[in-house]
């Protein structure tokens, strides 16, 4: 299997990538009800100036999961294989407490490396929601590849499409250049950063977030390429039906008239990714 982040590609050979798995992302319509394969939902927490001392993302902000502990540590990666990463999540999972009380465990990461596949966005109970599945590398030597899901709520929802929105406007010039592969094909880091920046949002009633900010992994489009055995993995899954039905399900309640209006400059087809 070859290495999911190619740090020997730096010569200026033509770029090669998967034509039709390109083609199959620019059909899927992307302004994107179950998933047909095993997926991992992290989403973003904010972090709070008062928590300083405790540090972590309680104090960086970043993005929570609580599927990887209720898994037991158990993954499934793309290929359909399970790995026991307990050795790596354990270390980084820490107990919370919901609004109800009862506790729940998540594994906290400041940043995550992912490639966006496909998003879906509504408006529910006056806030906006974004989803964006993703193909995720994780930490560790194995370099292990899952399906995982970004979710976010709010101002969040906004600027994690507004982030990764950009990385696919400042390397537009760059991947013409390279024949055109899409975004999709090159590994990104979302995330906070390690100093936070704690931004005051809200018209109503204010509150404090840490904006989601996104680059990719290398300013060598070569370096941060996926490969072209995952690069056809998202050409395959973004046909499958049940992924489109997954990505079409909120189109319905996208434009709900009654949010509040807190996102009021979110433009849900804007997105270029």
């Amino acid at each position: 299997m070859e290495n999911k982040i190619n740090k020997t590609n730096k010569g200026p050979a033509p770029f090669e990538f998967p034509k039709e798995a390109a083609d199959a992302l620019a059909s899927a319509n992307i302004t994107t009800v179950g998933l047909p394969f095993e997926t991992y939902v992290w989403f973003v927490k904010n972090g709070r100036p008062a928590a300083k001392q405790m540090g972590g993302i309680s104090y960086t902000g970043g993005f929570a999961c609580s599927s990887i502990p209720e898994a037991n540590y158990k993954l499934m990666d793309v290929f359909g294989e399970t790995h026991d990463l307990s050795a790596i999540f354990e270390p980084l999972t820490n107990t919370n407490v919901n609004s109800q009380g009862v506790e729940y465990n998540t594994v906290d990461l400041p940043s995550l490396i992912v490639t966006p596949v496909l998003y879906r966005k509504r408006f529910f109970e006056n806030r906006s929601h974004t989803q964006i599945l993703c193909l995720q590398l994780l930490p560790g030597e194995e370099q292990i590849v899952i399906w995982s899901m970004l979710s976010a709520k709010g101002y969040q929802s906004s600027t994690m499409l507004d982030e990764i929105g950009k990385v696919a406007s400042n390397t537009a010039n760059t991947r013409r250049e390279l024949g055109g592969p899409p975004v999709n094909f090159f590994w990104h880091r979302v995330g906070m950063p390690s100093t936070p920046e704690f931004k005051s949002v809200g018209k109503r009633a204010t509150s404090i977030i840490t904006p989601v900010r996104a680059s990719l992994v290398s300013d060598n489009l070569r370096e941060a390429y996926i490969g072209d055995e995952l690069a056809t993995i998202i050409g395959d899954a973004v046909l499958m039906e049940e992924v489109l039905a997954w990505r079409d399900a909120w189109k319905e309640n996208r434009n709900d008239t009654s949010f509040d209006g807190n996102d009021s400059n979110d433009e849900f087809s804007s997105i270029p990714f």
